[in-house]
C-alpha cells in the first residue's frame, strides 16, 4: 500500500486526475483483497480517515508500529494538520515544477 500512496506526502492528488484515481483504485483493491481489515497505512488517512483510525486503534491494542510507519504517519499528520505543508513546499520548489503536468493529467489528456 505504501508504494502506491507515498507520493501523496509530496504531490497533490486531485480526485479527477489519473493520480487521484490511481490512489482510490489502490485503496479499493486493498479493501477487496482483505475486506475485514482496513488499510494498514497511515498514508490512506487523507482518503479513508474512518477506516485508518479504526486500524490505528486496533494496532495500538495489539502490535508495535515500525519506525518507517511512524515516520510516514508523522508526515501524513503534519500535512493534514498544517494545510499540506510538505506538498506545498514540494510544489513551490523551482526544480519540481515539471511535476505539475503529471499532477493534473486526466484521462482526456492527449
Amino acid at each position: 500500500m505504501a508504494e502506491h500512496l507515498l507520493p501523496t506526502l509530496f504531490v497533490w492528488f486531485p480526485p479527477a486526475t489519473l493520480l487521484g484515481q490511481a490512489a482510490q483504485e489502490a485503496l479499493e483493491a486493498r479493501r477487496e483483497e482483505s475486506s475485514e481489515e482496513p488499510p494498514n497505512s497511515m498514508l490512506a488517512l487523507r482518503f479513508q480517515p474512518r477506516r485508518v483510525v479504526e486500524e490505528l486503534q486496533r494496532v495500538a491494542r495489539t502490535a508495535q508500529v515500525e519506525p518507517r510507519e511512524q515516520a510516514m504517519a508523522l508526515a501524513t499528520v503534519a500535512n493534514l494538520a498544517c494545510d499540506d505543508i510538505l506538498v506545498r513546499h514540494f510544489h513551490e520548489h523551482w526544480q519540481t515544477a515539471w511535476v505539475e503536468a503529471l499532477v493534473y493529467e486526466t484521462r482526456d489528456a492527449p
